[in-house]
């Protein structure tokens, strides 16, 4: 373990005990909206030297039973709220900008693209898109859907519309597409066939404002407006592992069900991540939650045993955490001081360490370690490929980024010169299935994993443009750019690169076809499928209903 001692998880860390009291506040009928806000000021309250109390939350029953921590100075909370924030100078109006559509594409066989009735075809009897295509969903009224946010999972879609209605499609094994068991469902899961393959609202969610939604092999998640998580589907087992779900035990949950202990606690969350087998939750004081299965440390507490409620990651619990993502079986956290650390199943690389030919499928780490994020002196992922071999746009044919490998990569840490670089800042991360890439301060795109790169690799990007954010899907990458493009690359066979054939991208390639479409607002990576939200510059009173203006 690096010889770093474990803190013991009902020790609250006076940062995060503080910032509850705005969670605790919001519970509360009585209280103002605004009270909501006193989490954001409250680190200047810590420094002032507000009281923590150690307060006994409720406990799970059974041998895993695992007590979540809460500290709750509410004398605090009750003097903070006398007092309501002065209203802040008034900005010039900046337009919205209003989802007005969606585009799905990529292997759609299980129906997890939304487009309306499909037909497979092939030896292999699949359905695939090549290039976006416009996503169309009517309501009981005959009206048409927008979406504003969507998540995709392996073979699963989430997305919010812009009244906060939470909608689904896709396979629905054990339920993950919140309608209930497969068997309930006009598709036959156990056989082979689209549960629901055309979007539907998931009526068990209604009357709940969706804020944000995720998806992992088995199960999905949705985090509301107040803070409050509801997660259904497989649940796992005594032979897989399982416990990702938060509920304190390994049941499947066919219907969406609040996580109870994140909400008698006065967790407020703010984002949520799902890989194959374990869910990573972030609250809105920068706290990382991890539950789920324990094999490969993905859990990262510092064992291999099953997390069956969300526990605090007792190794970042002095950090403010501003991202956290989950891989197929790794993690990933950013923090308020652009640090990366990451933890779970190395196999392949994922994790960014460095480390030798001799990595297994047993490599893993159980806590999580800092990335060491300084550039090397090799070339550029997608500048190696020779003339003969690989046209300007650094299409590969052989579908394997790069072409041409370089030499296996020095530990981190070596006296090879990397070393003494200075270390860049990160600002937006990205966990796939098996690979990560980190958008840095300076514009830089990171990438390392599928067994091509064991440490942080730059990429080269099309000149002119600056990657901004990055997202991570089965075996490829997408990069939003600074100028509102979309870029693409990793191996062509997934079917999700975009580019209207199946050759693969040794480094980013702009994608074609978004004009009429607007501006990219999300951008969600499943295993083989993908989906864009864009939209339009409009005026607040323009927007639709649900969306902040």
């Amino acid at each position: 373990n690096c010889g770093r001692s474990k803190k013991p998880l009902e020790m609250a860390s006076p940062v995060h005990a503080v910032r509850r009291v705005a969670a605790l506040a919001a519970r509360s009928t009585s209280t103002p909206r605004w009270a909501r806000g006193l989490a954001t000021t409250a680190r200047q309250r810590s420094l002032c030297g507000v009281p923590s109390v150690l307060v006994q939350r409720p406990q799970l029953s059974g041998r895993h039973a695992s007590p979540l921590r809460s500290s709750r100075p509410l004398a605090s909370a009750a003097a903070a709220a006398e007092d309501p924030p002065t209203k802040k100078e008034e900005a010039a109006p900046t337009p919205a900008i209003a989802p007005t559509s969606t585009l799905v594409w990529g292997d759609g066989t299980e129906g997890q693209l939304g487009h309306y009735p499909f037909e497979r075809t092939g030896v292999l009897k699949a359905y695939t898109e090549l290039s976006p295509r416009r996503l169309t969903v009517i309501d009981d009224d005959e009206e048409p859907v927008v979406f504003a946010k969507i998540a995709c999972g392996t073979n699963h879609t989430l997305a919010i519309d812009t009244k906060g209605a939470v909608w689904s499609w896709g396979k629905s094994d054990y339920g993950k597409c919140g309608h209930g068991s497969s068997a309930s469902n006009a598709g036959n899961s156990s056989a082979g066939g689209a549960d629901q393959p055309y979007p539907k609202r998931v009526e068990a969610l209604r009357g709940v404002a969706a804020e944000s939604v995720a998806c992992g092999e088995f199960h999905s998640a949705v985090v509301d407006t107040e803070g409050r998580l509801y997660t259904w589907g497989w649940g796992g087992s005594w032979l897989s592992g399982g416990g990702h779900l938060g509920h304190g035990d390994r049941r499947d949950a066919p219907y969406p069900t609040l996580v109870k202990l994140l909400d008698d606690g006065g967790y407020r969350v703010k984002s949520v991540s799902c890989g194959e087998a374990h869910t990573l939750v972030l609250t809105d004081d920068g706290e990382a939650l991890s539950c789920g299965a324990g094999e490969h440390g993905r859990n990262g507490n510092g064992s291999s045993r099953d997390v069956l409620a969300p526990e605090p990651v007792p190794y970042l619990e002095s950090d403010d955490v501003v991202q956290l993502e989950a891989g197929s079986a790794f993690s990933m956290a950013l923090t308020a001081a652009d640090e990366l650390y990451v933890w779970g199943r190395n196999d392949q690389g994922q994790l960014g360490l460095g480390g030798g030919l001799a990595m297994d499928v047993y490599a893993m780490e159980d806590i999580p370690r800092k990335v060491d994020l300084r550039i090397s002196s090799r070339p550029l992922v997608g500048e190696q490929q020779t003339s003969s071999s690989s046209s300007s746009e650094g299409v590969n044919a052989d579908d394997a980024p790069p072409q041409t490998p370089p030499p296996p990569p020095a530990p981190q840490g070596s006296s090879d010169g990397d070393a003494e670089a200075p270390a860049l800042a990160a600002a937006h991360i990205a966990a796939g299935h098996s690979h990560a890439a980190v958008v840095t301060r300076d514009g830089r795109l990171l990438f390392w994993g599928m067994k091509a790169y064991l440490d942080p690799f730059p990429v080269h990007f099309a000149e002119g443009h600056t990657p901004v954010k990055a997202f991570g899907g089965g075996n490829f990458t997408f990069v939003l750019a600074s100028d509102g493009s979309l870029h693409s690359f990793g191996l062509g066979r997934t079917t999700a690169l975009g580019h209207g054939d199946k050759r693969g991208l040794s480094h980013p390639k702009r994608l074609v076809g978004f004009e009429g479409h607007g501006t990219v607002l999300d951008v969600a990576a499943g295993f083989r499928h993908i989906a864009v939200v864009c939209g339009d510059a409009a005026s607040s009173e323009e927007a639709p209903a649900g969306q902040d203006s």
